[in-house]
């Protein structure tokens, strides 16, 4: 598994103004959308790439005014229907492409989510797990006010 930390790698486009962030260089990547009808017409545009979501970056039971992160019990469900993406034998010669509405705390859970799954999934350690999504170039800094 390539792991890159390289700011030039982090982003790349999709073409047609899809942004993809990479999570796993060359087979993973997440992506950013504003509503229902920018991922219906990123998925029209690029019928090459595998676009796949669920509700886990957006799923939180807050213990006061606070959202986030998700329930380890989400982290568990999360990494295996990530795994079984990423296994699917049907899949194999597609890019996967995960996208997330781009609301920050939506954002910011995916990030947390995916470096969960390179963790206890792929055997990353934490500071290479957590590397797609820091600094400057990172998808959470790309939402924030």
């Amino acid at each position: 598994v390539e792991r890159t930390h390289d700011a030039s790698h982090r982003r790349r486009s999709g073409g047609g103004g899809d942004v993809l962030y990479p999570v796993l260089a060359g087979r993973l990547s997440i992506a950013l959308h504003s509503s229902d009808e920018e991922t219906q017409s990123m998925i029209r545009l690029h019928p090459q790439l595998f676009y796949f979501s669920c509700s886990a970056q957006e799923s939180y039971t807050p213990y006061c005014c606070d959202f986030g992160p998700v329930s380890v019990a989400d982290v568990i469900e999360f990494c295996r229907f990530v795994d079984d993406k990423v296994s699917d034998t049907r899949l194999a010669n597609r890019h996967l492409v995960y996208y997330v509405t781009d609301v920050p705390e939506f954002v910011t859970n995916s990030a947390f989510l995916f470096a969960a799954w390179l963790k206890l999934s792929q055997g990353w350690s934490a500071e290479y797990a957590s590397a797609p999504f820091s600094g400057d170039a990172g998808i959470a800094c790309k939402v924030m006010p």
